[in-house]
């Protein structure tokens, strides 16, 4: 043999390496992701993960095998593997052969080894016969009716499959491992793009004949729009990244997994690996995945036949191309938050200091452009930018644009050169108070939640003070100074007594509503009229349609509220979820409250609603039990003592001087630097 012959038959170290980190660093996170959901389900906080690793020891013993077999023995078997992986799915979707998942029939029990989905044997079993195929044909690629309708044909029949086991996901990564292997055989774009198109069209279609999967596509553009329903697990995985923050909260200290995050062990875990490695875990992944897909491709480009191009393409699209489908599943963008405090504290800084001057730092692009010059107040932009769903990729420009932020700041803080700096969250926080760190100046945080976020945990040590919203923070931050200020409130919220028994109720999910409250006030709305003198119902643009299907007298529906201190004025008792404004808001005004957690971000609302509860300022009422049953029951349980106490308990605990304290503790600040 020539030294060239055995130059070629050496394997791609780089991509052999790559291959393994990426397992191994997969059962680590899997170990991780999986213990909780594990020891509940079949009380052993391993199961899933021996099972991981079995499946990986599997394929490395066929990788060692295979590695060593020249590749052009697998065409014999192509036919055969294909038309036995067609037959394994159709036989999943048998009754009593196949294992129905969540509605989904795809999968066998494969006893010890957990579960065996066929469709996962036929990527690459069809990965093969397709390379097969279009290597026999590669001579008249170019033939629309002999060579492209049967390809399109075939594509057609496992897509059939594919969709009579639901599985979208398997659908377009089964559409890429097609496509590639064609065009690396020499196919004609113009049949790509004709392909393509009809692909689109008959993905509409499907999605506006089956509700469910519209439902998702319209999660998917808006997973806000419905938190607690539709959306769930989209904003449960971008909670869990956005907690990450750069390097993650630890390796097995998730707190998504914790039965927040459905899936989280499978289809979403690239959301725990942002959660317990950060930034920098999930880059690294996504470099490793990249690093694949080159290597994948550039054996594309230097094998010795059609055959082993086809194949090396479709393998290389498979694995490249799946992974890309699951990141951009779990990642978005995050919106900016708590620009209306921001607002109150520099409204209250303007009446103390006439003179004085106040500058609002924000994200450019954010709502923040339009709402600080609105009021008032100069603003200056920091570019800054949470992961991307659509574009997953771009992600990788972020350890550039973090140190281009923190260089703006540094130049806004050089320009202002103010005497404190004040950090409410939302990403452009980081860079503002990094930048008034470095340039020694001292820096107060305000944290509205009970639990205090990542920025709050990492900038506190070095704080002036901390600001905080409710008790028990001062817990969570035992270095500094930590002052209980409320949350500073836009102006109206003026304090009363509510009527006792209550005539008029407040139900509220918050400004995008909360579907699961909305459908318990709709189911007992005849008794809660019949109860009280007007049922004013905050439900969210989700829930415009219902408001209409329910008018009634005493029922007064929105979809969205504009004026909540003018709503609050009016009612004697509130249901809500239990965010830190709707809190601050009612205890400003004195309001009686039943709280109902939201169970998402990590267990910031059931914090949030324990507070107010040991303060005597609430009821709870779990979200796992909401019913419009159990809702009416909660209300009728309350008498007038324990409302009149609620009532007091929650005056006492509301700040409607927020501003004014955080202002006083910049003040102290300034004066003893």
């Amino acid at each position: 043999m020539s030294s060239a012959a055995a130059q070629r038959q050496q394997p791609d170290r780089l991509l052999l390496f790559t291959t393994v980190a990426l397992c191994a660093a997969g059962l680590v996170m899997v170990t991780s992701a999986s213990v909780a959901f594990a020891y509940t389900q079949h009380e052993s906080a391993f199961y899933y993960a021996e099972r991981q690793a079995a499946w990986m020891l599997i394929g490395f013993a066929a990788l060692f095998v295979l590695g060593r077999l020249d590749y052009r023995r697998l065409r014999p078997l192509a036919p055969a593997g294909a038309a036995a992986a067609a037959l394994l799915m159709l036989l999943v979707l048998v009754p009593h052969l196949g294992v129905s998942v969540n509605g989904a029939r795809r999968w066998f029990d494969a006893g010890p080894l957990g579960t065996f989905q066929p469709s996962e044997l036929g990527k690459l079993a069809f990965a093969i016969f397709i390379a097969h195929w279009v290597d026999r044909n590669s001579h008249r690629m170019g033939d629309f009716q002999h060579v492209f309708v049967p390809f399109v044909a075939m594509l057609a029949g496992v897509l059939v499959l594919l969709m009579l086991e639901r599985d979208v996901g398997t659908s377009i990564v089964t559409v890429g491992i097609f496509i590639s292997a064609y065009w690396a055989a020499g196919g004609r774009l113009r049949h790509i793009v004709l392909l393509a198109a009809g692909l689109g069209l008959a993905f509409l279609a499907v999605t506006l004949l089956e509700p469910y999967r519209m439902g998702r596509l319209t999660s998917f553009r808006n997973p806000w729009a419905d938190p607690l329903g539709a959306g769930f697990q989209a904003t449960q995985s971008l909670y869990g990244l956005a907690s990450g923050g750069f390097f993650g909260v630890g390796i097995g200290h998730s707190i998504e997994k914790y039965g927040w995050l459905p899936e989280a062990h499978t289809d979403f875990i690239f959301a725990i690996v942002g959660e317990e490695t950060g930034l920098v875990g999930t880059t690294l992944v996504m470099l490793g995945f990249l690093v694949f897909g080159i290597r994948g491709y550039r054996a594309t480009l230097r094998a010795p036949d059609r055959f082993g191009m086809a194949l090396a393409a479709a393998i290389t699209t498979w694995i490249t191309f799946e992974a890309l489908l699951n990141m951009a599943t779990v990642t978005n963008t995050l919106p900016i938050t708590g620009v209306p405090p921001a607002l109150a504290v520099a409204r209250a800084f303007r009446v103390e200091e006439p003179g004085g001057a106040v500058l609002l730092v924000g994200r450019a692009g954010g709502p923040e452009e339009r709402l600080v010059p609105a009021a008032g107040f100069e603003l200056e932009t920091v570019r800054v930018r949470g992961l991307d769903r659509d574009a997953p990729w771009k992600n990788l420009a972020l350890p550039y644009l973090i140190p281009t932020a923190l260089r703006a700041a540094l130049r806004i803080v050089d320009r202002f050169r103010p005497d404190v700096v004040l950090g409410m969250g939302g990403y452009v926080m980081a860079p503002a108070v990094a930048a008034a760190r470095m340039r020694r100046i001292p820096y107060v945080l305000h944290e509205k939640d009970v639990r205090p976020g990542l920025a709050t945990r990492y900038f506190a040590a070095n704080a002036a003070a901390v600001c905080t919203t409710l008790p028990g923070t001062e817990q969570r931050l035992k270095d500094g100074q930590v002052v209980l200020t409320g949350v500073p409130l836009r102006e109206g919220f003026a304090p009363r007594t509510p009527d006792v028994p209550p005539r008029r109720v407040l139900i509220t999910g918050g400004s995008q509503g909360a579907r699961r409250l909305n459908q318990a006030t709709w189911s007992v709305l005849d008794q809660l009229c019949a109860r009280y003198e007007e049922v004013i119902h905050v439900a969210g643009g989700q829930g415009a349609d219902g408001i209409a299907a329910n008018a009634r007298d005493r029922y007064h529906g929105l979809a969205f509220a504009d004026d909540m201190p003018a709503l609050m004025s009016r009612a004697d008792l509130i249901v809500s979820r239990a965010g830190v404004g709707t809190i601050a808001e009612a205890a400003a005004v004195g309001l009686p409250m039943v709280l109902i957690p939201g169970t998402f971000g990590g267990g910031h609302q059931e914090e949030n609603a324990t507070a107010m509860v040991r303060a005597g300022a609430a009821v709870r009422l779990a979200d796992d039990d909401l019913s419009g049953e159990t809702l009416l029951r909660t209300l009728e349980g309350l008498d007038a003592e324990r409302l009149r106490a609620m009532a007091g308990a929650s005056a006492a605990a509301g700040r409607r001087d927020a501003a004014q304290r955080v202002l006083a503790v910049l003040h102290e600040v300034v004066n003893r630097t």
